[in-house]
């Protein structure tokens, strides 16, 4: 595949891969892309992982607890009608990893934190859950500063990355500069 548009193709590349058994996504917040992967993904189950706030990073800033419950139950009600497709994992991206086979997973798509040591982080524990074939996915990938996230460095830790394991990266030619997704062939 050379080139792909932006995100909404990715359920289509899967199901045209043959990649339809679990995939996860990691960084759900009110879950508008798992509800998208499973409207539109053939798979049999979407792993929707998110902390909700739940575990908190010392020094970061947050929103209140009674607000990540309201994002949370906001994620619950919109996954449900996907019945047992939509597995919830309230954990940090990290642990949820630990309780994943390796290679057990047709693709992982990371849109959690932002920072290039939380993504560095995140690639090292979900890149040996894809099965060979399978895709390791994820949004934003760009470096520099923007809102809440004082230093994106998504695009340098997905770089270095690739670039350590022999990987080449595709990214979406369609999105905002700052919100470009990426896409890694195992």
């Amino acid at each position: 595949m050379p080139v792909f548009l932006n995100r909404g193709e990715i359920p289509y590349i899967l199901n045209r891969k043959g990649l339809v058994n679990a995939g996860t996504e990691v960084g759900v917040y009110y879950g508008q892309y798992s509800e998208y992967l499973l409207t539109h993904w053939k798979g049999k189950t979407l792993y929707s992982v998110d902390a909700w706030g739940q575990y908190v990073a010392p020094g970061t800033t947050t929103l209140p607890a009674e607000e990540f419950a309201r994002i949370y139950e906001s994620a619950r009600r919109r996954l449900t009608p996907f019945g047992e497709r939509s597995k919830i994992i309230r954990q940090l991206s990290t642990v949820a990893a630990q309780s994943m086979g390796d290679g057990t997973l047709d693709f992982v798509y990371l849109d959690a934190g932002h920072d290039y040591a939380s993504v560095l982080e995140d690639l090292q524990a979900w890149a040996p859950k894809v099965r060979p074939g399978g895709m390791l996915a994820g949004h934003d990938y760009w470096d520099g500063s923007s809102g809440a996230v004082p230093v994106y460095g998504v695009k340098k830790a997905v770089d270095e990355f690739a670039k350590m394991h022999g990987l080449s990266v595709k990214v979406s030619l369609r999105e905002p500069e700052n919100c470009k997704s990426w896409l890694i062939w195992m």
